[in-house]
């Protein structure tokens, strides 16, 4: 499976050591339809905007997914959800539209130059 990641999963960051030795594939950029927030310490995307956010893309197992899924705090803060990004179905995690709602805007839509 393909994993989306934009934020503390992305190389150099606090979270990256989560993917274990996941095969990175490539840097990706979503299409233009989403909104990149910062909540202090880490990112959450939402789902409609017209941002496109940078991130990296992952292979990762079943395991890996369950392990992030607890990371992420799946269903209560994000939800993952699966989208076609570069011609391939990827999963991305998504904030839940009511977790801050009024939460700092990412222009960029880039992590690690907000």
């Amino acid at each position: 499976m393909r994993l989306f990641v934009y934020g503390t999963l992305m190389r150099g960051e606090d979270g990256h050591e989560l993917l274990g030795d996941c095969p990175f594939i490539n840097h990706g950029t979503t299409p233009p339809e989403f909104t990149l927030v910062s909540l202090g310490p880490y990112p959450g995307l939402r789902l409609g905007g017209n941002t496109a956010v940078k991130g990296e893309i992952y292979e990762v197992s079943p395991a890996i997914v369950q392990v992030l899924d607890e990371y992420e705090e799946v269903p209560q803060v994000y939800l993952r959800v699966t989208r076609l990004l570069s011609g391939a179905e990827t999963m991305i995690y998504l904030l839940r539209p009511e977790i801050e709602p009024e939460a700092p805007v990412i222009v960029s839509g880039d992590w690690r130059n907000r």
